[in-house]
């Protein structure tokens, strides 16, 4: 029994905040004996818990509300003291104090008793009876149970204080009230009634204790398997050295297989996981193992497929989820689409949580969609930590180890709660907002990622004003970061460092000093931003809408900027800007004011279309120092100061001619190429006819073709030995095993690996042995490139077959987006009976080249696009075979390396034959599109869809889709789209749908249009000779308001 003090000082109006807990307990077995538990605990804090809640019920409706202050917890006890203030005038005696906790996913099955310790003290005289009353709540039932009849008697007003210990067991229920199932509480309440206006006094709460029942229904028995530590090399590398090794070889372990989990893809495996959790929870932590298997988790309400979160109230602690790489795949599946809008949902919805890993994971969101802002197909976040509201969640230590994301809204989200975490060699891709995203979190650091081809921001920090707790000491370190459709990097905050990053090919500035917060004016000012040893390879070069003016660009609330040792290259407009954003406009209360303390000391800045540093009009930068900077090849000059700059140091800089260029210039080639001619096809390149001494064969550099000797060096050999005049190279029947791949970062400034390189050749032919065997090229890595040809024209490709044969421990098992044979800046290019099977991400890729035909080819089991072509003009695609693609079996799209909408491009007489999630053929964007006489069958979403990838990029133009045979289309039974042919968000201007042979499927419309933009309406929309009628098209009233002119026939 505590003591109690014969008095104590009050401290002050304050809410007693109390707090469902759970204490950690040593690791003993889930067959021992029975474990104290703390369940309620009360604790002298001011600070209001927001799950608690005070109320007062009186018969009388006047006065006020009432009031409490905390008093330290007395000697020897454990909690606080509430004081009652003073109850209003006029109460009568059902005046109640009354505290309410409801309860969200606490497991009060366990407990097979619960314990009440408490004292009290009224000060004399007193009117009327106390009494104090447990009260729990489930479903239909309320039982309230007084804690002792002698309480109401023993409840004295003589000024003293008083302890009493109550105990009430699992079974317990009066007799007058139904059975309580602890299973299915939802709330707790201790109340105090019988209070007038007189009464004064204090009551003191000690934790509310339960003992767990000895053996807990439910419980997964402990698992054999023991999880390896992560070497001492993982964190012995630069920025890792803070980075607490977790030591997983002496934690136990539960399989989820072992709690049911089936891994099949397609069973609903929450439940399982759910069951070992709690298995884990109750001995105090450990490891929740995820052998390899496709783990599905339907989602089936709005918000999250699961929620992840300590017992009692408390957060989630010593938690690891371990899995066997991307094999282990967490397989998110949103509820099937019903007409209007699939809102973005989460995954895994973590709570409060401390000292939670997640290792050796993957992450997919199925179906395929990758849109944004286009009211359908927002998508689904894979997992979140923290939470908009400031306090709601607390979230410290977490780590994220070699995870992968493939297509999610966000990859790792930090939003506000959340410090001192860590995202580590995780792979991101494919997101349709940002990749790594910190929203006013701190102590953050995000290192040794790659993260490519997301919808927004590849990674952001993000802080936001009105939270009033700066992002602090977040850290971007030694990223690869690979086609962003918005910025490389984000800064927001306060002391954020971005250091030792590879940035390539974001369509918007490399890195943007981001003041922002999450609309035009609401963040925190951006203070002592570090910027160092980075290096921008072809930034901000979306050529197809004015762009951000900078590569590194700031705007204002910026104050003592670093930006050292960086260098950039081909940067779409200036290398470095400051520049004027219009705040005036947006009356939001913030004080707003021009950079001040900017410093660039020893940057390369080379070959910006525009200046290589560049204040333009508008803002006055007040502390700019700029030296040791070397500018090379900058188009419009070196150093442009439009603005002010008062007390300037510019000083040891090298500008003009005088430092040699380093950059290689992959797109040389089309960079200035002016857009193709409307509706003109690529034109049938002629076969490269070289002279006798030109001709090469593969064997005699020493290829073996045996299957299993390493060729990579052999054939790269043969490769580059063709001389500039050109020639061909022949690869005789064979297997050829290509092991090995390269860097190209040095040379082609480039990130993206490959095994094998032609670079700048003209006039080649690279060809096989036709007929059975064949020339076959394995290819074993699903991140590199298989055969990548840059800067080349007049090259033909033909009678190969490109295949992705990874090792047996290294199963693909979600999209790598790197293409078996991929074409980047090259001209007049022919692909002939080429065959690509089992790619990690498109078959073949065609980006940002001219004059291009692939004709007679095979693509099957592609990991994303059989054929995709993006920012290329001129291509035609013809006899083509598109087998079982996993997004679509053709795809146009802008995101190459010079972001600009592709131009007469041509598919005609293909044959589409499924899909494993997406359409047949995806139209995101180009002009003068020509789709005709192709066969489409089986997709699991429509034949072909148009849609926009995000706002902000240009829309589709003209496009003719004719002579079209469709058939059992749309066929996936979470088809977010239905339908033969679907336009969604934002449509062709004009679109012209003639002779298509569409075979019905049940239930299903031959054309839907969804979420059209009445501010990008459609022009003009004909349908002229279909097999399908005006019935047939769905239109709802107020989409078909946003075609300007409808011709149906």
């Amino acid at each position: 029994m505590p003591s109690f003090p014969k008095s104590a000082a009050l401290f002050g109006s304050a809410v007693l905040a109390c707090l469902l807990t759970r204490a950690a307990f040593a690791s003993q077995g889930t067959d021992g004996p029975g474990r104290e538990v703390t369940v309620i605990r009360t604790t002298a804090t001011g600070d209001s818990d927001a799950s608690w809640r005070t109320e007062r019920r009186a018969a009388s409706s006047s006065g006020g509300g009432l009031r409490f202050g905390a008093l330290p917890a007395p000697e020897g006890g454990d909690g606080a003291i509430v004081t009652i203030v003073r109850i209003p005038e006029g109460g009568k005696n059902d005046n109640v104090l009354r505290l309410v906790k409801r309860l969200g996913s606490a497991d009060w099955t366990d407990l097979e008793s619960l314990t009440l310790r408490l004292g009290w003290r009224f000060a004399a005289p007193a009117q009327g009876r106390h009494r104090l009353f447990l009260v729990v709540r489930s479903p239909g039932v309320i039982a309230s149970i007084p804690l002792d009849s002698a309480l109401e008697r023993n409840l004295a007003n003589d000024g003293s204080l008083h302890a009493f210990t109550f105990a009430l067991r699992g079974s317990a229920a009066p007799p007058e009230a139904a059975p309580i199932d602890w299973a299915k509480i939802t709330q707790i309440d201790i109340t105090i009634d019988g209070l007038t206006a007189a009464d004064a006094g204090e009551v003191f709460f000690a934790p509310l204790a339960g003992r767990l029942a000895v053996a807990p229904a439910g419980n997964v028995p402990l698992s054999s398997v023991r999880i390896s530590n992560i070497p001492p090399a993982f964190y012995e590398r630069p920025g890792l050295e803070k980075l607490p090794p977790v030591d997983y070889a002496a934690l136990p372990v539960v399989n989820v297989r072992d709690a049911g989990a089936t891994g099949d893809g397609e069973t609903d495996d929450q439940p399982a996981f759910e069951k070992a959790l709690k298995t884990l929870k109750r001995i105090g932590g450990g490891v929740l193992y995820v052998p390899a298997g496709t783990y599905a988790f339907h989602n089936k309400k709005s918000q999250a497929t699961w929620t992840l979160e300590g017992d009692w109230g408390e957060p989630l602690r010593n938690i690891h989820f371990v899995g066997e790489g991307e094999a282990s795949q967490i397989r998110c599946i949103p509820r099937s689409f019903a007409g209007g809008s699939w809102g973005a949902t989460y995954a895994w919805d973590f709570g409060s949580a401390e000292n939670v890993t997640l290792r050796d994971l993957s992450f997919s969101i199925f179906p395929f969609y990758n849109a944004r802002g286009t009211g359908l197909f927002r998508g689904m976040y894979a997992l979140q930590f923290g939470s908009y509201s400031p306090d709601a969640r607390r979230v410290s230590g977490v780590q994220m180890l070699r995870v992968t994301f493939d297509q999610s809204v966000i990859g790792p989200l930090f939003r506000r709660g959340c410090t001192d975490s860590w995202v580590v060699d995780c792979r991101v891709r494919n997101t349709t907002a940002d990749g790594i995203h910190l929203d006013t979190a701190s102590g953050i650091t995000a290192a040794y990622n790659l993260v490519e081809y997301t919808g927004d921001d590849a990674l952001a920090s993000i802080s936001v004003q009105s939270v009033k707790r700066p992002a602090t000491a977040n850290r971007f370190l030694h990223n690869t970061l690979i086609a962003a459709q918005c910025r490389g990097v984000a800064v927001g905050g306060t002391d954020i460092e971005v250091a030792g990053n590879w940035i390539e090919r974001s369509q918007l500035p490399a890195i943007f000093l981001h003041g922002h917060g999450h609309n035009p004016v609401d963040g925190d000012p951006v203070l002592r931003p570090v910027l160092r040893n980075n290096i921008l390879v072809g930034n901000n070069l979306n050529l197809s809408k004015a762009a951000y003016p900078g590569g590194i660009l700031g705007e204002f609330n910026i104050r003592d900027a670093l930006i050292e040792n960086n260098a950039l290259y081909a940067t779409g407009g200036d290398g470095i800007n400051f520049h004027r954003y219009p705040t005036g406009k947006y009356k939001t209360g913030i004080e707003v004011f021009d950079p001040r303390g900017v410093i660039l000391r020893n940057n390369h800045i080379e070959a910006s279309t525009g200046y290589g540093f560049r204040i333009t009009r508008g803002p006055v930068v007040t502390g700019l120092v700029l030296e040791q900077n070397t500018f090379v090849a900058n188009h419009d000059g070196d150093l442009a100061i439009e603005g002010e700059a008062p007390g300037a140091v510019i000083r040891e800089s090298t500008t003009g001619s005088s430092a040699a260029p380093r950059f290689y210039d992959i797109y040389r080639l089309v960079r200035n190429l002016s857009p193709a001619t409307s509706h003109a096809p690529a034109p049938v390149i002629a076969s490269v006819s070289p002279s006798a001494n030109t001709v090469l064969n593969a064997r005699d550099f020493g290829a073996r073709g045996d299957g299993a000797t390493d060729d990579t060096a052999a054939l790269q050999r043969a490769l580059d030995a063709m001389p500039a005049a050109g020639g061909i190279l022949r690869i005789p029947a064979g297997r050829y095993r290509i092991a090995t791949t390269a860097s190209d970062r040095a040379t082609l400034f480039s990130a993206l690996d490959r095994h094998l390189l032609v670079a700048g050749k003209t006039d080649l032919r690279i060809e096989g042995e036709p007929g059975e065997p064949g020339a076959v090229l394995l290819f074993e890595n699903p991140d590199a490139i298989g055969l990548r040809l840059v800067a080349s024209e007049r090259v033909t490709i033909s009678d190969l077959e490109l295949r992705l044969t990874p090792p047996a421990a290294s199963p693909v098992a979600v999209r790598h987006n790197r293409a078996l044979l991929d074409a980047a800046g090259c001209t007049h290019l022919a692909i002939d009976r080429v065959t690509a099977i089992d790619s990690g991400g498109p078959g073949i890729r065609i980006d940002t080249c001219r004059d291009v035909t692939i004709t007679g080819s095979t693509v099957r089991g592609a990991g994303t696009f059989g054929i995709t072509i993006e920012s290329s003009d001129a291509v035609r695609v013809a006899s083509c075979h598109l087998e079982n693609s996993r997004d679509a079996g053709l795809r146009i799209d802008q995101t190459g390396g010079l972001t600009r909408a592709s131009q007469g491009v041509v598919f005609e007489n293909n044959t589409i034959t499924g899909t494993r999630e997406g359409f047949g053929i995806a139209l995101c964007a180009g002009n003068d599109i020509r789709v005709t006489k192709n066969t489409i069958r089986g997709t699991y979403q429509s034949a072909i869809a148009f849609w926009q990838q995000q706002g902000f990029l240009p829309r589709i133009g003209r496009a003719t889709l004719s002579g079209n045979t469709i058939e059992d289309c749309a066929a996936g039974k979470l088809s977010p789209t239905r339908g033969a042919i679907t336009l969604f968000g934002t449509a062709p201007t004009h679109l012209e749908i003639t002779d298509t042979r569409w075979q019905r499927t049940a239930d299903q419309p031959a054309v839907t249009l969804l979420s059209l933009s009445a501010k990008r309406p459609i022009e003009s929309l004909i349908l002229r000779g279909n097999t399908f009628g005006r019935a047939d098209i769905g239109i709802a009233a107020d989409q078909e308001k946003n075609i300007r002119s409808l011709t149906l026939d």
